[in-house]
């Protein structure tokens, strides 16, 4: 599983040297860092029920992602796609060593809504790839209550809404920023990576930037 993810890591190193033809004024990368905390909440009680049950444990994780984009303005300047590889490290609080986490994906970024022209928004999902370099101490707890197996290979799915911050505060300099909040997960997909039902989640801050 190892190759797997070194693999993709790789294929996304050499995507981030190819040039696609953009327009001057549209983004060819971008670089994220975000900050989040863990949830024992189910990914569904997070998005629909709104049911936020915070980790006892007070785990964490920072995280730094770059994507190269490779289509923009889809469907009139409604969406752009792009790939993107990542690097977590998960602060466990002393329940367990510090370790890191790579994640590599395909990002779909929505950037059109009625109120563009006012605050320009953008809503992103990511879906990938994730190795852990030791289980989550969240996803042990998670999965050992329940008498589930667990994998240091899952999937991974990110996905967020974030506005432009030179909208937000009308300070020039930030125009190519944006702030936002999304959920970090990973999981087995009920069973189908490794067999594991289940997973973690983690609600994250994060601040993007954009390079034209």
């Amino acid at each position: 599983m190892k190759k797997v993810i070194i693999g993709l890591f790789f294929l996304a190193f050499l995507v981030s040297f190819s040039d696609s033809g953009f327009e001057p004024d549209e983004p060819k990368y971008g670089v994220k860092l975000m900050y989040g905390n863990g949830y024992k909440s189910t990914l569904q009680n997070l998005v629909l029920d709104w049911d936020y049950n915070r980790d006892p444990a007070g785990t964490s994780l920072v995280g730094l992602s770059g994507e190269k984009y490779l289509w923009t303005n889809i469907w009139n300047g409604s969406l752009d796609i792009s790939a993107q590889a990542g690097l977590i490290y998960h602060l466990e609080n002393n329940y367990q060593d510090d370790f890191f986490q790579y994640n590599a994906g395909v990002k779909f970024t929505w950037k059109k809504f009625p109120w563009s022209k006012y605050v320009r928004t953008k809503v992103y999902v990511l879906e990938g790839l994730s190795y852990a370099n030791q289980i989550p101490y969240l996803e042990k707890e998670n999965l050992d209550f329940e008498g589930k197996s667990h994998s240091n290979f899952l999937n991974y799915l990110e996905f967020g809404i974030a506005v432009n911050l030179r909208d937000i505060t009308r300070i020039e300099p930030l125009d190519d920023f944006y702030g936002g909040v999304g959920i970090s997960h990973r999981s087995g997909i009920f069973g189908l990576i490794n067999g594991v039902h289940g997973g973690s989640n983690y609600v994250t801050f994060y601040l993007e930037k954009e390079f034209k």
